[in-house]
């Protein structure tokens, strides 16, 4: 479900959140739907899983980097937030923000968190 509630469908097709926390999202991953925002489609070859994984990856503005992604083995989705900056404190600031966006984006869905 939470998969379904990141993607959007409206008239055109399908869009995705394009922002978190107010930081703008600059690229789209959706292995499960064979998409690239920067190149509007995956080649084959450049298949980082298997197409029937849900992942998800968002690219923002600010350098992070947040890949959610179906468990595998339970019932659950994983997500993995990389930061960059000039200090760890700042990287781990930013990578928090992300998260605390991502998870009021679910409760706002109401996708249990």
């Amino acid at each position: 479900m939470a998969f379904y509630k990141l993607r959007h469908t409206t008239a055109s097709g399908i869009s995705y959140s394009n922002n978190f926390g107010g930081v703008k999202v600059e690229r789209t991953h959706d292995v499960s739907l064979d998409y690239d925002s920067a190149k509007q489609k995956y080649l084959p070859e450049e298949r980082p899983v298997f197409p029937s994984a849900e992942m998800i990856t968002f690219e923002l503005e600010n350098g992070t980097v947040m890949t959610l992604r179906g468990s595998g083995t339970e019932p659950k989705l994983k997500y993995y937030i990389d930061a960059n900056a000039s200090s760890l404190d700042e990287a781990q600031g930013k990578a928090k923000a992300v998260e605390r966006a991502l998870l009021a984006a679910f409760r706002r869905m109401g996708v249990p968190v």
